[in-house]
């Protein structure tokens, strides 16, 4: 504010100096093509409404420039700027520019005071000698002639105004340069933009939406405040050149700030929360009264640059608070320096404009500067976070998995107990159909096939001890154990039947598995059901096959199926349906499911009787 006030001053104590004699010509001359006007016009102050007139120019007290740009809206008045020009070069096609797109009035007189051209915001696009954001006018300067003319600059916005005169190529490579330059940017800003809206339909989190239209927002408040190929896009609404330098910057702020908000939601300070809620709401305000009252564009322009560098500090007071707390830490950090390349891009501007620091081009530009890198390191940051949430996602579901897993085994130490418990229940029911045949036995009185089957019996129940606490047992266990159960049974029935074994030569009866008492069931079931007491030539088959990748058990027998045998309809066998319970819990966590097949062989052949079972087995 101390420089603000010297300032005053300096331009109060000029204002009370009079200048003797005519201001010192601008010199052109061929090695030079572009001339600050401030370092040579000198200038009076006058009425908007006034038109200038020798007598006023003569009467006045004229001052010089103590800037490189003309300072506006310190005062609600017109600068006249008067300009001398010598012309020693051969040229004689120049132009005159007033580098600041927000100027309201923009007018050439020749020394006649006569009004040459008019352009400004103010004015329609169409009064635009030059089409493009910067009023510029042509001026012919006659060589070897000295030419006055007289430049009416007006502003109701606060900021400076750089004054020059160019060369028509010269200005015209300047404007091609700028032109390029911002059409980067806006393509830079365009394309952020809609990447985060491509972002925003893919993964719907809205934060990205927020972001793309920030961007959006940022764009046209800069095209607004620099001019570019933007100022084409109004045509004649001059009515939009009139408010965009305060309607856009409040909704790029809006944007920004919503953007914040969302951003750092994890920060559960509700004090700062309610201030950025409240300063959106106040630039809401603001951009809703500058299309509503554009008479009032300087007081809103005067509102929003005081609540723009509090909300700045409001933002930077959220990133240091993420910081300190370890909030995000990385997400945070690159937004503090993201925020802090705009936030220094936009203090040297606003320093710059309003003439509180010296003008120097490269100053006025670092906001634009400013801006384009922190939208790149906000993206970076927006694609760090990505990566995070796809970081914390594969965790989660990793947990999700090591959960399941967990659960799994769970189930599967379950159903081991299960399968444990229910290959236990063959015991009893296997002990107590053994006993029964011992004391038939007994009852005849044939005490030496008794005690001959009493000693089969024992060695066989201590396998079938043996294998109700495994979960597989080979082939060769299995045929082993079938056979000692199998020649039990023939000396039980007195040899009413035989059985017989086969094994195909590509199975490896020693390491290929089954699980234990699966067969032993239908084998015991065809040796109690199948053949009556008059059956002389009874035949069990068992082979085992293997199919592809799976191992087939057949079980198969000549006795009377399934149609002849009423057991069978009034009894249901209590080993059978273990086998269905061991299967179904079997079968949960197999590739290749275990599957059961039980065929009367008269619907297969009417000549023939008996019954086939088939019993198909993952090849382990």
């Amino acid at each position: 504010m101390t420089l603000f006030f010297r300032r005053y001053i300096l331009i109060a104590l000029f204002a009370s100096q009079t200048l003797a004699g005519k201001t010192q010509p601008v010199v052109l001359s061929d090695s030079i093509e572009s001339y600050n006007l401030t370092e040579y016009s000198d200038y009076i102050l006058i009425e908007k409404d006034d038109s200038p007139t020798k007598k006023m120019c003569e009467s006045a007290s004229w001052m010089k420039f103590q800037d490189k740009a003309v300072l506006l809206s310190y005062h609600k008045k017109a600068f006249l700027v008067r300009v001398i020009v010598q012309n020693n070069s051969s040229n004689t096609n120049y132009v005159f520019t007033c580098e600041q797109p927000t100027i309201d009035h923009f007018e050439i007189l020749n020394s006649q005071f006569v009004s040459l051209n008019v352009t400004g915001d103010t004015y329609p696009w169409t009064t635009r000698e030059y089409k493009e954001s910067f009023p510029t006018f042509s001026f012919h300067s006659t060589v070897n002639q000295c030419d006055t003319a007289y430049l009416k600059i007006y502003m109701a916005e606060e900021g400076i105004a750089p004054l020059n005169l160019k060369t028509t190529s010269n200005y015209l490579q300047f404007f091609a340069h700028r032109e390029w330059i911002s059409g980067i940017f806006i393509g830079l800003m365009g394309v952020i933009a809609i990447y985060n809206l491509f972002l925003f339909f893919s993964i719907n989190d809205r934060l990205y939406l927020y972001y793309s239209l920030y961007v959006l927002c940022m764009a046209f408040a800069q095209t607004s405040i620099f001019g570019n190929a933007l100022g084409h896009n109004y045509g004649s609404f001059d009515f939009i050149s009139k408010v965009d330098s305060t309607f856009f910057p409040s909704l790029a702020a809006i944007m920004g700030y919503t953007f914040i908000l969302k951003y750092f939601e994890f920060i559960k300070h509700p004090w700062i929360r309610k201030m950025l809620v409240f300063t959106i709401i106040l630039f809401i305000i603001i951009a809703f009264l500058s299309l509503a009252c554009s008479h009032l564009i300087a007081e809103l322009q005067a509102v929003f640059n005081f609540l723009y560098p509090f909300s700045y500090f409001l933002a930077f007071y959220l990133a240091g608070v993420s910081l300190s707390a370890k909030y995000h830490k990385e997400l945070s950090l690159i937004f503090f320096v993201g925020w802090t390349t705009l936030f220094l891009g936009g203090t040297f501007f606003s320093l710059t404009n309003l003439g509180l620091i010296d003008y120097k081009p490269f100053l006025y530009y670092l906001m634009p500067v400013g801006v384009a890198f922190e939208t790149i390191v906000l993206s970076l940051a927006l694609g760090y976070r990505m990566k995070l949430l796809k970081k914390e996602k594969i965790e989660v579901y990793n947990s999700l998995i090591l959960q399941k897993e967990r659960s799994a085994k769970l189930e599967l130490q379950s159903k081991e107990v299960e399968l444990s418990s229910l290959r236990k229940q063959m015991n009893p029911h296997f002990m107590f159909n053994s006993l029964n045949s011992i004391q038939n036995l007994i009852l005849k009185e044939d005490t030496e096939s008794a005690s001959d089957y009493l000693v089969k019996f024992a060695k066989l129940m201590r396998k079938n001890l043996l294998f109700a606490d495994t979960s597989e047992i080979t082939i060769d266990e299995e045929i082993r154990f079938l056979t000692s159960y199998l020649e039990i049974e023939k000396l039980r029935f007195k040899n009413r039947f035989n059985f017989y074994i086969s094994v195909d030569q590509d199975i490896n009866i020693e390491t290929v598995k089954t699980p234990p008492l699966f067969i032993q069931t239908f084998v015991e079931n065809a040796v109690k059901h199948a053949f009556c007491n008059e059956t002389i030539n009874g035949k069990i088959y068992i082979r085992f096959k293997k199919e592809n990748s799976l191992l087939v058990v057949e079980i198969e027998d000549n006795g009377c199926g399934l149609h002849k045998a009423k057991i069978i309809k009034e009894h249901k066998s209590k080993g059978i349906t273990i086998t269905h319970k061991r299967i179904a819990l079997l079968n949960m966590d197999m590739e290749n499911e275990i599957t059961l097949d039980i065929k009367d062989k008269v619907t297969i052949d009417p000549m023939t009787t008996g019954l086939l079972v088939v019993l198909k087995f993952p090849f382990v």
